[in-house]
């Protein structure tokens, strides 16, 4: 896979969306890690590692200050999963 460039400047507000992007698709691959919805998770795991793979790439470029930065936004979405809609329910 082709890296960015290392002079790849993003402004708060681009960092803030990737990395918002980049938790929700992890906390969608935790919640289909169930085994209940195997079949389904499979099929959406096709779709949604390649685009982590491509956002954790974009990550990389960013400096560790820029991403800390992003983590501190007030706009930063972080999964809460002890609270709905983020617990499993059980069948």
């Amino acid at each position: 896979m082709k890296r960015p460039p290392p002079d790849l400047v993003l402004t708060n507000d681009q960092a803030v969306l990737l990395m918002n992007a980049w938790r929700r698709l992890a906390a969608m691959l935790a919640v289909l890690n169930d085994p209940l919805l195997s079949d389904i998770g499979g099929a959406v795991r096709e779709f949604v590692e390649p685009a982590l793979r491509d956002l954790d790439t974009l990550l990389e470029a960013m400096s560790p200050a820029e991403r800390r930065q992003a983590h501190r936004s007030p706009a930063a979405w972080h999964a809460d999963f002890h609270r709905p809609p983020w617990c499993r329910r059980s069948p």
